[in-house]
């Protein structure tokens, strides 16, 4: 419908306008040629769709934040509309335990939310793996049951720690320290 306009710069005003019968919105196209059929019949069509209720004011243009109640725009405004829409209301605010080290915090968090890598959550967002096979038990399927098992290597000293997540509130239950 561009390419047909023949004054390119012109206003919304000069094509729509109220006033018409019954106050109805009128519009008063200004093009080289009127749309031929096909795709320029169907933009034609979508373009008179999106214009059944628009009632052209003499207001000065602005931009209006519409998930606030205030309808201006504030960083804690949008978070709390992020939240809102990708949150599951089920999970409460996560507590960060501020002894622990951040990476585990984020893990156990992303544990919470079933956000981890692991090769099922890969196949499911799409991304090519080698196998669904799990590699410790050899078997296919869920490979939730083990997820929670951190295991930290020493460098020379030869000691690791495994730790074992409590899924039910996510504390780690028991720390062992295992000589290898």
């Amino acid at each position: 419908m561009y390419a047909l306009e023949t004054h390119k710069e012109c206003l919304i005003s000069e094509r729509c306008f109220s006033g018409g019968l019954m106050d109805l919105p009128s519009h008063v196209w200004a093009w080289r040629r009127s749309p031929r059929d096909g795709i320029e019949k169907a933009q034609f069509d979508d373009l008179v769709n999106l214009l059944v209720g628009f009632k052209p004011t003499d207001v000065r243009d602005s931009w209006t934040f519409s998930l606030s109640s205030l309808n201006t725009y504030t960083v804690s405004s949008m978070r709390c509309a992020i939240d809102s829409s990708t949150l599951v209301s089920t999970i409460d605010k996560v507590k960060w335990n501020k002894t622990l080290p951040i990476k585990i915090n984020i893990h156990s968090w992303r544990l919470r939310k079933d956000r981890l890598p692991t090769r099922s959550n890969l196949d499911a967002r799409g991304i090519d793996i080698d196998s669904l096979r799990c590699p410790l038990r050899g078997k296919y399927g869920d490979v939730k049951p083990h997820v929670g098992i951190v295991v930290i290597r020493g460098g020379d000293d030869g000691y690791c720690l495994v730790m074992h997540i409590c899924y039910s509130m996510l504390l780690f239950a028991k720390m062992e320290i295992h000589e290898s």
